[in-house]
């Protein structure tokens, strides 16, 4: 069995811009070595999703899986806060499939369709036995092409000023 010392997840880019409204779809490789992955690996090896700290788990929203493991989406019920869009009764369908499959490398996916505000954020895929990878998906909302990297730039400005205002003093609790 491979060690987390020996393989790393890639999610590529480690930044993802999607229209509102738009479909997002993530791949998480992990390479298994020159040898490759043995028996045990490929009968149970899983990629975990997560959005943000929440796990995507197919058995709370009953999203599709395909491949031989891993996730699907945690919805509110009602469609909004994020991923998963709410199946509740079965009145209403999933945004969110994904699945993963092992051959030479573990290979994971994840797809959302009808992306909205709420599913922006960090995106980790977790493979058994190997250091997480993640990206950062922001959602544009009808913003040109051109202005991706203006978005970025604002992104991080903000995400700065949160990181210095919530920092607190030393010795003081908050």
């Amino acid at each position: 069995m491979l060690g987390s010392s020996e393989t790393t997840a890639e999610i590529l880019p480690s930044s993802r811009y999607v229209k509102s409204g738009g479909s997002l779809r993530l791949s998480c490789r992990v390479y298994l070595g020159e040898a490759g992955p043995d028996e045990e690996y490929r009968q149970n090896a899983v990629v975990h999703w997560f959005h943000g700290q929440r796990l995507l788990d197919p058995a709370v929203d009953g999203v599709g899986v395909s491949g031989g493991g891993g996730g699907g989406g945690v919805g509110d019920g009602d469609g909004g806060g994020g991923v998963g869009g709410g199946t509740a009764r079965g009145k209403k369908k999933s945004r969110l499939s994904m699945g993963s499959e092992v051959k030479s490398e573990l290979h994971g996916w994840l797809r959302l369709d009808g992306v909205t505000p709420y599913d922006s954020g960090n995106y980790t895929c977790v493979p058994s036995y190997a250091i997480p990878a993640w990206t950062e998906v922001h959602v544009l909302h009808g913003e040109a092409e051109s202005d991706k990297k203006k978005a970025s730039k604002r992104s991080f400005f903000s995400s700065s000023i949160c990181l210095i205002f919530n920092r607190g003093e030393p010795g003081r609790s908050s």
